[in-house]
């Protein structure tokens, strides 16, 4: 699975950087550097998505979870499974105290 995730990371590069994003983001967490607001918006991620959270990679595209879940973009399982998506785009979902 990690060689067809660096194939279509070539194709499209913009897996690359939400890869990247992702996990820079999850380091930031774990150092306690991560703004509140998104590491509310993850944990909200991981309640939604959690079938692809306990697989450890995305049952739609690939990726590994929970980096994931740290990237700006919306869940792909209408691009590749043709069903509804288990979260937005983490500019587009509400901040829950």
């Amino acid at each position: 699975m990690k060689f067809e995730l660096i194939k279509r990371a070539v194709k499209n590069p913009a897996l690359m950087y939400d890869y990247i994003q992702g996990n820079v983001r999850m380091l930031l967490r774990k150092c306690g550097l991560l703004n509140k607001e998104i590491c509310n918006k993850v944990d909200q991620r991981i309640v939604l998505a959690k079938e692809c959270y306990d697989n450890t990679e995305c049952l739609a595209c690939g990726c590994d979870t929970p980096g994931l879940f740290y990237c700006d973009k919306a869940c792909s399982a209408p691009k590749y499974l043709d069903k509804p998506a288990c979260y937005l785009a983490l500019k587009d979902m509400d901040y829950v105290e």
